[in-house]
């Protein structure tokens, strides 16, 4: 994903219709100056030289090096316009973890120790 921030509150409140009126286009709402490069993943070494010459036309009006298609692809406001269209209510769910919250799991690192998931406390963690 290459471009401009969505604004996800604004993006509900001009496609809250959008299934039902696919032929009316409006521009994403997106955060004035402010810009994302993520999601390269294992061909980020690969990808990451052109999408960063993407940004950077972007960011200073210039010509971009490549075609309408593409950069639709590359949006990063595409997954929940899709959502939108295809009638959902737009909720977007946040990272999916492996177990649930305030479950343990084992560490495949450590085998047999106990990690709490990102962002929990870790009262009596095992490490």
């Amino acid at each position: 994903m290459a471009g401009n921030v969505p604004d996800y509150d604004a993006t509900l409140e001009v496609y809250h219709e959008l299934a039902d009126h696919r032929d009316s286009a409006a521009r994403a709402p997106v955060y004035p100056e402010l810009f994302m490069l993520g999601g390269l993943g294992s061909r980020g070494l690969c990808s990451a030289p052109l999408l960063a010459e993407v940004l950077a036309a972007q960011m200073s009006d210039e010509p971009l090096p490549l075609d309408r298609t593409t950069l639709a692809g590359l949006n990063p406001n595409r997954l929940w316009v899709r959502k939108l269209l295809k009638g959902e209510n737009g909720q977007i769910v946040g990272p999916v973890s492996a177990a649930p919250p305030g479950i343990r799991q084992k560490s495949r690192f450590h085998a047999g120790r106990r990690i709490c998931l990102p962002g929990l406390p870790y009262p009596n963690a095992n490490l």
